[in-house]
Formats: C-alpha cells, sequence, structure tokens
C-alpha cells in the first residue's frame, strides 16, 4: 500500500545544479517535493524573445500549424522550454506566444518558478495557462484497492462514475483480462483524467529516471509497477473557489505556484471529473457512496465556469469550426469583406471563452484555417 504520506508530509529535495532558478546561479536550493506534481506546463504570454543575459533562444527550423517559428530556450547548452511564436493567423494577436516546459525539468525544477522567470527575463505579459497536467503515482489506492481492481469493477457495473461522457479502455487479455488504462472525457474535452500502468508506459514508450526517482520520493514502491491518476487541464479559466473561505480565483502562475494549491487544484478537479463511487441500485448517483481514492483527498475548493464570458459547449466549439470553413471559402471575394468577417470570428472566440480551444484543436490537426 502506499506508504503514510499526506501533502503535509513534504520532503526537501536536491534538485539538478547549475540551475536558473538558484540565487547564485549555479546550486539551486532544496526544493519542497509533494504527492502532487505537474507533467506538462503551458503558458500563453504576450512579447517577443529579446536578447537574455540568463537564457540562450535558438530558432528551429521547424513550424507548426498555428505558428510560424519555433525556438528553443537553453540553460547551460540544455534545452529546458520551448517556444511557439509568429501566429499564422489574422485572428491571433502578432505577439502572442506559447512556451511549453520540457518534461525533465517539470520533475528535476519547479516549472512555475521557472515559467514566472521566463516573464521575468524576457518581460513577458501573461494571457493564460493553456494547458497543465497535474498527477499522483501510487501503487495501490486507499484500503488496498489497485487500479487495475477498480477498472474492473468499473466496466463490471460494480462501480459508477458520476455524470455523464465517455471513456476509453486498453487492456491486455491472455488467461483473463489485465487493464493498464483508463480515460474518462473525449479529444475536444477540457478536461480529460487518465489512470493508466506509468511503469508499463516507460517500459514500452522510454524510461525517465527523473519520473522514477520522483515517485520514490514520494513512497512509491518502484521496484514494482506503479500507477498514474492524472487530470490534462486545457480550460484554466474556471473560477476556483475556496468552500472555507467562499473565495474566488482563476488560476493563473502566481496561484499555481504554492504547492498547496497545486495540491487542491488536483483532489477538486478529480472529485468532479473522476468521481466514481459504488452501484447499489439507488435512484440518484448522488445517494451512492463515493469510492475514496487516496487518504487526503478531501475538497477544499471547487471548480466553477467563469462568470465574465458566456460559457462555451460543444454547439459553440462546432459553431467555430463552422465560420472557420465559411471564412476560408469567401476568402478573396473582397478585402472589406474578409476583414469583416474576420472581425465577427474573432469576437464570437472572445465572447466564448474559445482562445484556448482554438489554438489546442490547431495544433492537434483540426483544420479551422
Amino acid at each position: 500500500m502506499l506508504r503514510n504520506h499526506t501533502i503535509d508530509n513534504h520532503i526537501a529535495h536536491p534538485v539538478s545544479p547549475l540551475h536558473p532558478l538558484s540565487n547564485t546561479g549555479a546550486i539551486l536550493p532544496h526544493r519542497i517535493i509533494r504527492n502532487v506534481g505537474i507533467d506538462w506546463l503551458q503558458v500563453s504570454f504576450k512579447g517577443r524573445l529579446a536578447f537574455s543575459k540568463k537564457y540562450v533562444v535558438k530558432q528551429m527550423d521547424i513550424e507548426t500549424k498555428i505558428f510560424k517559428m519555433v525556438s528553443g530556450i537553453y540553460y547551460n547548452d540544455e534545452l529546458i522550454a520551448t517556444a511557439t511564436h509568429s501566429p499564422k493567423s489574422p485572428i491571433l494577436d502578432p505577439a502572442l506566444l506559447i512556451i511549453k516546459i520540457e518534461n525533465k525539468q517539470l520533475y528535476v525544477s519547479d516549472p512555475v518558478r521557472l515559467m514566472q522567470d521566463f516573464q521575468k527575463e524576457f518581460k513577458f505579459t501573461f494571457v493564460n495557462i493553456t494547458r497543465i497536467d497535474l498527477f499522483r503515482d501510487f501503487n495501490e489506492l486507499k484500503y488496498g484497492l489497485t487500479a487495475n481492481n477498480l477498472i474492473s469493477r468499473f466496466v463490471k457495473g460494480e462501480y459508477l462514475r458520476k455524470g455523464k461522457g465517455e471513456f476509453r479502455l486498453i487492456g491486455n487479455s491472455c488467461r483473463g483480462i489485465d487493464y493498464s488504462y483508463l480515460r474518462f472525457g473525449g479529444n475536444t474535452s477540457d478536461f480529460q483524467v487518465y489512470m493508466y500502468n506509468k511503469s508499463k508506459e516507460m517500459r514500452e514508450v522510454k524510461q525517465k529516471p527523473w519520473i522514477i526517482e520522483r515517485a520514490g520520493v514520494v513512497g512509491v514502491d518502484t521496484s514494482r509497477d506503479f500507477w498514474r491518476l492524472e487530470v490534462s487541464c486545457k480550460n484554466c479559466k474556471k473560477e476556483v473557489v475556496s468552500l472555507q473561505s467562499g473565495e474566488v480565483k482563476v488560476p493563473d502562475l502566481t496561484y499555481f505556484a504554492d504547492d498547496k494549491n497545486v495540491q487542491s487544484y488536483y483532489y477538486a478537479l478529480i472529485s468532479k471529473y473522476f468521481g466514481i463511487c459504488h452501484n447499489t441500485g439507488k435512484s440518484k448517483l448522488s445517494r451512492e457512496k463515493p469510492v475514496e481514492i487516496f487518504s487526503e483527498d478531501e475538497e477544499i475548493v471547487k471548480v466553477y465556469n467563469p462568470t465574465n464570458c458566456v460559457s462555451s459547449n460543444r454547439t459553440n466549439k462546432m459553431v467555430l469550426r463552422h465560420l472557420e470553413n465559411y471564412c476560408e471559402y469567401m476568402r478573396g471575394e473582397s478585402i472589406m469583406g474578409d476583414l469583416d468577417r474576420r472581425v465577427f470570428v474573432e469576437d464570437y472566440i472572445h465572447l466564448h471563452g474559445l482562445e484556448d480551444y482554438y489554438v489546442n484543436k490547431v495544433s492537434l490537426g483540426y483544420r479551422l484555417l
């Protein structure tokens, strides 16, 4: 079972030397390792990759479907982040750029502080977090429940998930069924939750020593297979409401710079989007007893849709795709007509808070332009 290790029983753990966040530029002081970590951090800024005394910026000979340029950000000859900039679409601000922290730095560094350092060093203006993935590794869940057993009971109908939505399973059949992956949420969902065998994934794809080392630090037995429960957030504009004080916040870099906020945000999302409960035949799922996942997953915040814009849904996204296709179809009829249509589409994107959807879905292969 998981060793007794709560979010307050943090461990001071040294990270790599010669790090940009150290005061001396040489050795970074010990950082705090908690149960919940960050496996993806991608942030939108406005600005330009100007000269820096600390970092070296090298343009790569590639581009994306939405950005003309891709540059690597290096420190001591090591790639620590990638920036995509110079948007192709006139809908997007020419000063927009998106920075993604390299995977290793998410584990050996403090990725939020590193992103804040980029903002300070290059004098960027923060726009929003376009994606953040939070995770927790484990061998077993609370009361010795294994991930494979949980998935099996869900498939058999002994467990149910609160709320509707699609799910996907991966497993092997050899003298029985052995599950290795469960995902809630579709490809266009703002939030997706994955429970999967992390050890198996690394054996089949790529071994990452920094992931194994971190898992061991927080009490996971890495001599045997361990699992990961991960939530991918592609819409961090939802408001976070404290159940204790009633304070409302929209998560930004300052919010996630506090490790305790990372923990509480993760558990709130797991409760909202993973929500497994027993199936005893009650008329309402809300009356069913929830399946306890971790020993310290008490909710202290709730996640809500923002109040400062019209909420977006599948219909809004579908309309946006049709509008984009129409603009492409009508392009060249007249300069003023093209401009008017682009302004209308841009207003529609901002009204429904679809900026992240526009960027993410184009980069994932959807043809919006």
